[in-house]
């Protein structure tokens, strides 16, 4: 299946006037060929105190702790994530050392090492996660463990993009359609121009999954 007739394909479905949602698509769409992937969203998490000691993402401690950072990305339904970055205390190899990691569901503990990170899924909910991390050590395994002070709380919010889920939803049932009236001739994978609202990034998106899941090309 050629690049031309896919084109040719969407030309006409466009032509034809598309609507999606009650939302007319633009014409001019197809004219522009030219991202396949919707770009992902990031967001940093913020501290309310503390120093800030690193970029990409901020970085922050607060007197003897670790420093901890957290990013929250987002590149499609369901791939939302968090990385957790901290560190600042290279093992010595004279102890048992482990880093606590505090967050809304709980405390958990992690290797050490100097710089580190850890990736937790979401579950796709909306609200804000907050988080802290401290370094310890303890002689020998039972005994009492003496640990740095906390680092200050890093706040990020998470929160999956509902337009381009929404747009998403709505591009494979039209291109799930489209395959099927068509037979599976003369379409297949499209692009949204680079100006494509969220909706519409999802709606390209969706459209390929459709067409795709239906025809296998």
């Amino acid at each position: 299946m050629t690049t031309s007739l896919r084109r040719r394909t969407l030309a006409a479905v466009f032509s034809s006037g598309l609507v999606a949602a009650g939302m007319v698509l633009p014409p001019t769409a197809a004219a522009h060929p030219t991202s396949v992937h919707a770009p992902c969203l990031t967001k940093d998490g913020t501290a309310s105190g503390g120093q800030r000691v690193g970029d990409n993402p901020p970085r922050f401690k607060s007197g003897g702790s670790p420093y901890l950072g957290v990013r929250y990305t987002w590149c499609g339904t369901d791939t939302d994530t968090i990385t957790v970055y901290y560190g600042g205390f290279t093992p010595q190899g004279t102890a048992l050392e482990y880093y606590n990691i505090r967050d809304d569901l709980g405390q958990r503990e992690y290797p050490p090492g100097a710089a580190r990170l850890t990736t937790i899924r979401t579950g796709g909910l909306s609200r804000v996660w907050h988080f802290s991390v401290q370094h310890c050590a303890r002689a020998t395994q039972g005994a009492r463990s003496l640990c740095t002070p906390w680092s200050p709380q890093v706040s990020v919010l998470s929160a999956t993009d509902a337009e381009y889920d929404r747009g998403h939803a709505d591009g494979v049932k039209k291109g799930t359609e489209k395959a099927k009236e068509q037979s599976c001739k003369d379409g297949g994978p499209i692009t949204a121009p680079p100006n494509a609202s969220r909706y519409h990034q999802g709606w390209y998106a969706g459209f390929d999954k459709g067409w795709t899941s239906t025809c296998g090309t």
